[in-house]
């Protein structure tokens, strides 16, 4: 692993990488918000006017669900944000209720009132309803207007029942405690996110059948069985999504999109410090831990024919350029079309709050107690192509040390993108890289018209959870 000191270069290609993708998103300083750049082949999204909405939704939850990283700029997928509220709702602890023998009676006592107002509700309800539908006059009023002008006991015992409810849930507050009755709804809601059947509007079919170019382009619906439908906690993409992006798809070959494009670059001479993000929202970030393994401007494992050592590693930063004159890397990253959508887990089972609204137990899970930061937008592009300028040593590097991926079957990173020696669906091949020895660029032509690549995301910090005192309790939804 690289010392800080060495990678402050590469640190500042990084750097200015971020600050370009910044100017497309909603930032704030103020908000909680945070910039990430997304290696490009970090994950996608299936698009096209034939595929099925069940794929769509797996790449949309593949990227909603990601938890951020709170101490680092460089996304990779990682934990998954419904499981992380699921693991935090079993851990919290809530003040603990009155449960003496008074309480516990009254408790009994308000329960039965409730099923017992229930009942002589439902049942005027039934009589209501069929006097109602015999009405010759019923086809100018709703029930519910009808009911409040021509049946008085319906209106009564409604109002009885709501009563009666609400006698009840303070009942239920006095005994388990305040948030109980709270905990005990946001862990039902969350359950339903994760239920094996649909159940709307908590979670939607997701399935992760492979989409093909010709897919796309050919206007191709894959096949999807029964058996490939997975349902998953729901999230809600930007409204303009769908008819945006087949829009690009249309028109990739006409000139009707608009062509995206950011350059950035470093030099030997540039540094940037750790210390430095935040205008990008961070107040500090992880270095040896989280961002130093993902900076160098190329790394490759080459397998060696030898028994005493199975891998080479290869390591190559921008600061290992020429020693003599202004070495430079500067890369184009271009897209026929590219645009920033919201994307947000549905309100039914998402709790934005819950590091306000809960405490932990003492002993709960350390990571529990890492601040929660959520995807709140995302920059897709369309055919997406990147262009990297280098200096003559840089470039001799890189060019030697993918030919030797290429040959020993290794695997390799460049500006982060995986590379190996042949492609497949998320995994750039050696082949599919362009070098001209002449020019000293290396570039990557787009290599996939059958998702949008993501290129950037914003986040939110949602906050950091507070240890509760010893004195509280848990609560068993099992027992409710």
């Amino acid at each position: 692993m690289p010392d800080p000191a060495d990678s402050s270069t590469d640190l500042a290609l990084w750097h200015d990488y971020l600050r370009q993708l910044k100017a497309f998103f909603p930032f704030s300083s103020t908000d909680g918000s945070r910039i990430y750049a997304a290696p490009l082949t970090a994950v996608g999204i299936s698009i096209g006017i034939s595929i099925d909405q069940s794929i769509v939704n797996n790449d949309i939850f593949r990227v909603g669900d990601c938890l951020l990283p709170h101490d680092s700029p460089i996304f990779l997928p990682g934990l998954s944000y419904s499981k992380r509220l699921l693991r935090y709702l079993e851990a919290v602890k809530i003040a603990e209720g009155n449960q003496d023998e008074v309480h516990t009676v009254a408790l009994e006592k308000a329960n039965k009132h409730l099923v017992a107002r229930t009942d002589e509700f439902l049942a005027a309800r039934r009589t209501a309803y069929a006097t109602w539908e015999i009405d010759p006059e019923r086809s100018t009023l709703t029930f519910d207007e009808w009911a409040a002008q021509f049946y008085p006991p319906y209106e009564i015992l409604r109002s009885q029942k709501d009563a009666a409810s609400q006698l009840a849930y303070q009942a239920s507050e006095d005994y388990y405690g305040p948030q109980a009755n709270d905990l005990w709804q946001d862990k039902t809601n969350i359950g339903y996110a994760f239920g094996s059947k649909l159940k709307l509007p908590f979670n939607m079919p997701t399935s992760t059948v492979q989409v093909t170019t010709a897919d796309v382009v050919e206007k191709r619906k894959p096949e999807i069985k029964p058996e490939d439908i997975v349902y998953e906690p729901k999230y809600v993409i930007d409204s303009t999504f769908t008819t945006l992006t087949q829009n690009w798809v249309l028109n990739a070959k006409n000139g009707r999109n608009k062509p995206f494009k950011i350059t950035f670059a470093a030099s030997r001479d540039s540094k940037s410090s750790t210390k430095a993000f935040d205008d990008l929202g961070f107040s500090k970030i992880a270095f040896q831990e989280n961002v130093a393994p993902r900076l160098p401007l190329f790394t490759a494992e080459i397998s060696v024919p030898s028994k005493d050592k199975a891998l080479k590693n290869i390591e190559v930063g921008v600061g290992d350029g020429d020693a003599k004159g202004q070495s430079e890397v500067k890369v184009t990253i271009e897209a026929s079309d590219a645009a920033v959508f919201s994307i947000t887990p549905h309100q039914s089972w998402d709790i934005p709050n819950i590091t306000q609204l809960y405490k932990l137990r003492p002993d709960a899970p350390e990571e529990l107690f890492d601040p929660l930061v959520l995807v709140n937008f995302v920059l897709l592009g369309y055919q997406v192509a990147v262009t990297i300028e280098t200096d003559e040593t840089l470039f001799k590097q890189i060019d030697s040390g993918l030919s030797k991926v290429k040959s020993s079957k290794g695997s390799a990173t460049l500006l982060g993108l995986k590379v190996k020696a042949e492609s497949d669906t998320n995994i750039v091949g050696v082949d599919q890289i362009n070098r001209n020895s002449e020019t000293r660029v290396i570039s990557i032509p787009p290599r996939d018209s059958a998702q949008l690549t993501l290129l950037g995301l914003m986040g939110k910090n949602l906050g950091k959870a507070e240890r509760a005192a010893s004195g509280a309790s848990s609560l068993n939804t099992e027992t409710r």
